[in-house]
């Protein structure tokens, strides 16, 4: 297993992750992507199983801290810990890690967490005027 940063090459498998993983409504298209990954406050992570992407975290730097924009690891892959793998990845990059979960997204939210997450908000009826999300921050003090 490899954790390193995805080059410009790896977002079709990327993309392909992402579209199996996701609704429609919640995936990025290669355009959207192409666009975060050129803006350098933008970190993309792929986690590697004999050099093949099985994985990815994109976060959103904001000096020491990120904000995990998406995180996804392709279906025959999950409950190995590749997804706490990217978590603890970051977790010895930066002081601080926040992100926004749906609050039905109970697999989510567990994940989360099981790898020392709090919640420290809710934004009310953010989904589709509907769900709510949580807000979670993991902070290394």
């Amino acid at each position: 297993m490899v954790i390193k940063k995805i080059n410009n090459n790896e977002l079709i498998c990327l993309l392909e992750i992402e579209k199996k993983f996701f609704s429609n409504s919640q995936f990025y298209w290669m355009k959207q992507l192409k666009e975060m990954f050129q803006n350098k406050n933008y970190n993309f992570i792929g986690i590697y199983e004999n050099k093949i992407l099985i994985g990815y975290v994109i976060v959103m730097n904001i000096d020491q801290e990120c904000e995990i924009i998406q995180i996804a690891i392709k279906k025959q892959h999950q409950k190995n810990n590749y997804g706490s793998f990217l978590i603890k990845y970051l977790q010895e990059k930066y002081l601080k890690i926040t992100l926004e979960v749906n609050n039905k997204n109970k697999i989510a939210i567990n994940f989360y967490l099981k790898n020392k997450f709090k919640q420290i908000a809710v934004r009310n009826k953010y989904y589709n005027n509907v769900d709510d999300a949580l807000i979670l921050k993991w902070s290394s003090n």
